[in-house]
């Protein structure tokens, strides 16, 4: 298999959302991140281990009322629910060789489309 995509329903919180989360309690944040990641986890299901990946995030959102660094903070829920289904071992930079985002506006169904390539041997993509 050299692909897996996945479509996550959102919004997923923006970094806006999460720090004004943090600030509330720490335990709030830990919760909420939980959560997602577990979420998301379920929706990416039983896969394969890939060893080093490309990933591209297509953003899904209802208006265009936040700003596009905002919405792709929650590129890290996702990242961390792909090592807890086991997609990934880690997303570090020897497993992650690089990312890409774009975004659009759809007022019925937010959320990300999520596109995972294998990388045979840390090939360029």
């Amino acid at each position: 298999m050299n692909e897996i995509k996945f479509f996550i329903p959102g919004p997923l919180p923006g970094m806006n959302e999460m720090i004004d989360q943090a600030r509330t309690h720490w335990s709030e944040s830990a919760k909420s991140r939980k959560m997602w990641v577990r979420h998301i986890s379920n929706i990416i299901g039983n896969v394969p281990r890939f060893e080093q990946v490309y990933i591209y995030y297509h953003w899904l959102e209802k208006d265009r009322r936040r700003d596009p660094d905002n919405i792709v903070a929650g590129m890290k829920l996702i990242n961390d629910a792909m090592i807890d289904a086991g997609l990934i071992s880690n997303d570090g930079w020897l497993q992650i060789i690089g990312f890409q985002h774009t975004w659009s506006v759809d007022k019925k169904r937010p959320g990300c489309y999520v596109r995972v390539v294998n990388v045979e041997g840390g090939d360029r993509i």
